[in-house]
């Protein structure tokens, strides 16, 4: 039925070597999701996605997306600097005088809307900005074309010094926290 899927997943894992050695954080968050999912319907096949790749099978996913405070992925959003994460950031691991809001869209590349709480469906990210993106009165608002992320990681005070912005104090916020917060589900479309 499947004869072909053992090199499908040989192609994979030669793809997903390759982005990890570019550091193309999003392509190796799709791989992993990829591996995941080949892994849980052809158990028996599994065995063929090998090389130097080792898929996250965590529900964070945490090759997308920022992991510690010295590797943040970074865009910018409607003009402004922004910091990328993959799931929902707890308030409490928000810096003072930031701002959290929620992308969705069909996935990261294809982002139409922000909003100051994750939806249900649609759900693609969080950023993190220093700056207000949606007014007080409003909860949500249209950024079709508005969003665009990078592929390399930065520390917090890269992403400070480079954006002109004062350093938030983060000593009392830990990264190892985020598992708390239950990002929306994914199914193999996109996340749902």
């Amino acid at each position: 039925m499947w004869s072909h899927l053992p090199s499908l997943l040989q192609g994979l894992a030669i793809h997903a070597e390759e982005v990890t050695q570019n550091e193309n954080a999003f392509s190796v968050w799709e791989c992993c999701r990829l591996a995941k999912r080949v892994a849980m319907d052809y158990p028996d096949q599994y065995a063929v996605f090998n090389g130097d790749f080792t898929a996250d099978y965590s529900e964070h996913f945490t090759k997308f997306g920022s992991q510690d405070w010295d590797h943040l992925e970074r865009g910018r959003l409607l003009d402004r600097p922004v910091l990328i994460f993959n799931h929902p950031v707890p308030d409490d691991q928000i810096p003072d005088g930031w701002h959290s809001y929620h992308l969705a869209g069909r996935n990261i590349y294809n982002v139409d809307k922000l909003l100051k709480t994750a939806p249900e469906n649609g759900y693609v990210g969080t950023v993190l900005s220093p700056h207000v993106l949606i007014r007080a009165s409003y909860q949500s608002r249209q950024i079709q074309d508005q969003f665009l992320r990078y592929a390399f990681h930065v520390s917090l005070a890269q992403f400070c010094e480079e954006n002109h912005l004062p350093q938030p104090d983060v000593s009392g916020i830990a990264f190892g926290r985020q598992e708390q917060a239950a990002p929306p589900q994914m199914g193999m479309g996109g996340m749902s």
